[in-house]
């Protein structure tokens, strides 16, 4: 049944038409991405399921009593109340409740109702009354729930009381994104919720969704998180909507299926309607007449495929110039802080020519800083960081800010580049800036379009060597797959700071992670360095087991059912050499059991597939025996982590 539907909605505003017979229909507890370029009417199309706005046509209906929670891109808060307040206003309600129960307690204690049974007997009734309402509402749990929400979205347990204006941009998304989460919304529209999230927060959100029962329409740009989350895919573009069912990996197979069969149909077709003319002229007024006029009835019956569009997207590349010296980049004992925080210390690695490196780590940790520290915008407190002989760098800034507001488009790239206005334009042309759209004033760009006209400017120059911070923010999926293309084919040096892990996965040769004031470099791209990380962790699980118990190879008896799960508990900080290593082994076996219970995840769902046993034997039988032995792994983790976090 379905708990949305969307029939031939369209809508104007003035005479641009932003969205034409729009029609879908999303089930219950569906999780579905809505997908296409920017500008076509995405985040309009969730304005009016909101009912934020009325469509010019068609209707949308909503199953009764549907309760929607909406994120928008751009969060609006009190600047002055707590995160903690502003994130528990959900909760508003229950709080009222509870200053009801506080004021029957205080009724029920003062002398004049309790001299008086008829009037204690009404007055307790209320408050048994209000405790039922309150406990069934969750009260004695939200405020638990707020701190939860707000950890699994990357906040500190002491950043609560932080008020509203302290918070960076990301922080009041996730804040407006953990609100939402808290008020359990049968139906969740989502605008670009990765955008500002790093990488772990990504992760959390991506698990938390997966097993929300609720049902989820999400626009996004960020194909990694559509292939984890999303059922279904429906495209939006000038023509309307398509549903593709699968995760976004299959949507853009069938979808280049579907545009080749249509290119095939189309050539066909028009082969046909050639021939029909080139008969009908040729016999019209001849012996065959009569034939000639039955192929013209068959041709006016003919129903047009429609010509394939061919995807917009803007055409980029990046030229090396002349190359620079083997090594591109030293960094040398680097460290930097700040007051009470430290970014990372003891920093030590060489970038060299043709490397593509990637920086990944939580929001704060230093990766842009490690850019400008590069670059001589900042100052490092220890150490050096050292460009090769030869190297010229192109920066790409995540804020966009070399850009004069002031000025035309037209005028950004003349002034930057000595064009014409005639070479300009047609510059301007491939990326995608075309006719009047040169003349808008740069002030008044989305981030799409400001993105694009900054990768314009950088691409004008013959940089040896690029210095990307976030270049994939603002861009939709095909300027996206543009950008990776072109700097795939770069013959340069690419050092890039990016939560996108798809685009790492497509781009990377080595991946740089900032942890715990270190850098850690790993070989390869994101997948490769997901394994080695499981790879680790499972290593640190047998390392840890067999210095526990040597000699020990059967499991013992599992502790799952009757342990708390690893990370549940509240302890008190450890003292002493011996607690200290206890612990450590304790978190390298949280971490171990983690990668395994996302193996065991992973194994569960291909073996639950209904082909998984019509695939060849050896392939059936190796992943059971995988699934089999990891279940004997778990065991011997989940008992070794209990006996840890029980002291023995």
């Amino acid at each position: 049944m379905s708990i949305l539907t969307i029939n031939n909605v369209s809508k104007y505003y003035g005479a641009q038409r932003v969205l034409d017979n729009v029609s879908f229909a999303i089930a219950r507890g569906e999780r579905v991405g809505l997908v296409g370029r920017n500008g076509v009417g995405k985040t309009t199309l969730l304005r009016l399921i909101m009912g934020q706005e009325e469509p010019d046509g068609g209707q949308i209906t909503l199953a009764h009593g549907t309760r929607l929670g909406y994120l928008e891109q751009e969060a609006t808060f009190d600047p002055e109340r707590s995160l903690a307040a502003e994130v528990g206003r959900v909760f508003d309600p229950l709080r009222a409740k509870e200053a009801e129960l506080r004021a029957a307690e205080a009724e029920m204690a003062s002398p004049e109702v309790t001299a008086d049974p008829a009037r204690l007997e009404k007055v307790m009734a209320r408050y048994t009354r209000l405790t039922h309402e309150f406990e069934a509402a969750g009260g004695y749990d939200y405020e638990a729930e707020v701190k939860a929400t707000l950890g699994g979205l990357g906040f500190a347990p002491d950043e609560g009381a932080l008020p509203m204006k302290a918070l960076s941009g990301g922080q009041k998304t996730r804040a407006f994104l953990a609100r939402m989460l808290l008020g359990r919304p049968d139906v969740m529209l989502l605008d670009e919720p990765t955008n500002h999230l790093d990488i772990q927060a990504a992760e959390w959100l991506e698990e938390y969704l997966a097993d929300f029962p609720g049902c989820i329409l999400i626009v996004s740009h960020d194909r990694y998180f559509l292939d984890a989350v999303a059922q279904k895919i429906i495209e939006l573009d000038d023509s309307g909507a398509r549903l593709y069912s699968g995760n976004f990996s299959s949507y853009v197979t069938q979808r280049e299926e579907r545009r080749r069969r249509q290119a095939e149909e189309f050539r066909r077709q028009q082969e046909e309607i050639s021939d029909l003319k080139a008969y009908i002229r040729k016999y019209k007024a001849g012996n065959r007449a009569t034939m000639a006029k039955s192929r013209e009835k068959w041709l006016a019956r003919i129903e047009p495929v429609g010509r394939p569009r061919t995807p917009v997207s803007f055409r980029l590349h990046f030229s090396a110039g002349e190359a620079g010296g083997r090594e591109v980049l030293r960094l040398r004992g680097l460290a930097k802080a700040y007051p009470g925080r430290e970014l990372f210390h003891d920093v030590e690695a060489t970038v060299m020519r043709g490397d593509r490196v990637c920086l990944i780590g939580k929001n704060g940790c230093g990766k842009t800083t490690l850019l400008k520290i590069a670059l001589g915008l900042v100052e490092p407190d220890l150490g050096k960081a050292t460009f090769g002989g030869g190297v010229e760098v192109g920066y790409f800034s995540q804020d966009i800010d070399d850009l004069n507001d002031e000025k035309t488009i037209l005028d950004e790239i003349m002034d930057a580049s000595g064009m014409l206005p005639a070479e300009a334009r047609n510059y301007l042309g491939r990326f995608l800036f075309r006719g009047d759209d040169v003349n808008k004033v740069v002030g008044t760009l989305s981030g799409g379009e400001r993105s694009r006209l900054y990768l314009a400017k950088l691409v004008m120059g013959e940089a040896n060597t690029l210095l990307l911070d976030e270049p994939t923010n603002h861009l939709d999926l095909e300027s996206k797959e543009a950008l990776e293309e072109a700097l795939k084919d770069y013959g340069g040096t690419v050092i890039v700071v990016s939560h996108d892990r798809y685009f790492i996965d497509r781009l990377a040769t080595r991946v740089f992670e900032f942890a715990n004031g270190r850098i850690h470099q790993y070989r390869g791209n994101y997948s490769a360095y997901r394994m080695e990380k499981i790879r680790q962790a499972q290593a640190t699980l047998g390392g840890a087991a067999q210095a526990a118990a040597p000699g020990r190879s059967a499991p013992g008896k599992s502790a799952r059912a009757g342990a708390a799960a690893p990370g549940s508990r509240n302890r008190a900080p450890a003292r002493g050499g011996a607690n200290r290593s206890r612990d450590r082994q304790e978190k390298d076996l949280e971490l171990a059991i983690l990668a395994l219970e996302k193996e065991k995840e992973s194994l569960e769902k291909a073996i639950s597939a209904p082909d998984f046993y019509r695939r060849d034997g050896a392939q059936v039988r190796e992943t059971m025996h995988r699934y089999e032995q990891l279940m004997v792994e778990l065991d011997e983790a989940y008992r070794r982590w209990s006996e840890l976090a029980g002291g023995e």
